[in-house]
């Protein structure tokens, strides 16, 4: 894992208190993890560290909506 993925996933599992996953794609490799409570404060960490991916958003393709950042190979 290269130290760019390891960094975002830390930063990512700091802010959110939680483990986060991780795939590699034909891209490149994409974290995801739940997404917080809507109300929740921690949402200004998480769009902090979501902010430092090539790409992210969110997904709600599950009972629970997701948050995704993906890392583009180059």
């Amino acid at each position: 894992m290269s130290l760019r993925v390891t960094a975002l996933r830390t930063a990512l599992e700091t802010a959110l208190g939680e483990p986060v996953a991780v795939q590699s794609t034909t891209a490149g490799v994409r974290l995801s993890a739940p997404a917080p409570d809507p109300a929740d404060p921690v949402w200004a960490c998480v769009l902090t560290v979501l902010g430092q991916a090539d790409v992210w958003g969110s997904s709600d393709t599950a009972e629970r909506p997701e948050i995704w950042a993906q890392l583009v190979d180059r």
